[in-house]
């Protein structure tokens, strides 16, 4: 009888440990590739910038601008509103589908196939590449809002970015006078914005440290800006209209050009403290409008990219770091007209590229644009 005890009891104890191994193989998540216990969705990158997220349609109103945000666990696009709120957007990211989304080769035609998707002619107004999946993502206007589309498979599939049911952060800012956002960068783990009051015509720059919390509020810091286009001093009504943040050498950056259009750099340290910020003008790109800036860091020297000029003859200038680092003097301090045209100076400063609608960080090596034919496709710098 005891024999057969202990028989009985190997058995169950034995069939204990396969039934509990048959669990754990069985316990695949959704999308699960069955093949030894991994998961077909266990390379996304997905939640680790935003805290205490909420899930659903963030916002009804429209997207004025935006910006992406990433770390080696994470990726979120960032949106600032019609409504005078930013909103951080998880946005689940596989690496695996780097090497099928990268643009490797020209794109014809990229704005019909995105009229097919949006309903109406676009605008491109803004883009990024997805640093981690290298899905693109351009905001476009000329419809009845503007929307995000997004690009894969070396632009061969494009949709319209569905935010009816997303995990999402909303944040605001502590002065409610803010209402028009410049422009938005991220980097150091901290989100930058360029704000413009509303009450007073005042400007200044916002930030907010991530993982960014649902309904947290940033800090602002007020800036003016010298403008050698304009009274030849520093102006608090003047835009830091496009900005992006960079690392130069040692320093922490922000960086970029205003309208018409003096650029400027200083250090995120700055942005502490009270009282008004006075950003020094370092170089000038004469008249016209900034489209797009962002920095990029290329045989072990940093640079801004700018595209400037709207319409199809925009032109893109890639700024030398000396202009960034804060080491030249106020090189346009002096009265009014002094100003050099750094479109005119040679390679060492500035090198130029003709003919954009829209640019965005690819690579160290390259960058991604729109051309005035319409066509997406890799630049080398």
């Amino acid at each position: 009888m005891k024999n057969i005890y202990k028989i009985c009891l190997v058995l169950l104890i034995g069939l204990s440990i396969v039934g509990c191994d048959q669990k754990g193989e069985g316990s695949i998540e959704s999308g699960a590739s069955g093949s030894g216990g991994e998961t077909a969705d266990e390379n996304i990158i997905t939640g680790s910038l935003l805290e205490d997220a909420q899930n659903g349609q963030p916002f009804a109103s429209g997207i004025d601008n935006f910006t992406i945000a990433s770390s080696d666990d994470g990726v979120a696009l960032v949106i600032a509103n019609t409504d005078n709120k930013l909103y951080a957007i998880d946005i689940p990211s596989n690496p695996a589908d780097a090497a099928a989304n990268t643009i490797t080769s020209s794109v014809a035609n990229i704005h019909t196939a995105i009229q097919a998707v949006y309903g109406s002619v676009p605008n491109f107004e803004n883009m990024y590449t997805n640093p981690i999946s290298k899905e693109v993502y351009i905001l476009v206007s000329g419809g009845a809002s503007k929307a995000i589309m997004v690009v894969k498979n070396n632009g061969t599939n494009i949709t319209q970015l569905d935010l009816s049911a997303v995990n999402y952060v909303q944040m605001s800012y502590s002065n409610t006078n803010f209402y028009w956002v410049s422009d938005l960068t991220y980097g150091d783990g901290t989100l930058f914005v360029s704000l413009n009051d509303g009450a007073d015509g005042s400007k200044a720059v916002a930030k907010i440290t991530a993982p960014f919390t649902h309904n947290a509020t940033t800090t602002e810091k007020h800036t003016a800006m010298f403008k050698s286009n304009l009274s030849g001093g520093y102006e608090t009504s003047a835009a830091l209209d496009k900005m992006v943040y960079g690392n130069v050498g040692s320093s922490k950056r922000l960086m970029g050009v205003t309208s018409c259009a003096p650029g400027y750099s200083f250090a995120t340290s700055d942005l502490t403290g009270t009282g008004v910020l006075n950003i020094t003008e370092y170089f000038y790109f004469l008249g016209d409008m900034p489209k797009k800036v962002f920095s990029v860091t290329t045989n072990s020297k940093t640079y801004l990219m700018l595209l400037h000029g709207l319409g199809a003859d925009g032109k893109v200038g890639r700024v030398d770091e000396k202009y960034l680092d804060g080491s030249q003097t106020d090189v346009n301090a002096n009265a009014k007209g002094t100003s050099e045209d750094f479109w005119s100076l040679g390679a060492s400063d500035i090198t130029r590229y003709d003919d954009m609608k829209m640019i965005a960080h690819l690579s160290s090596s390259q960058f991604l644009a729109i051309d005035a034919s319409n066509v997406l496709k890799p630049v080398n710098y």
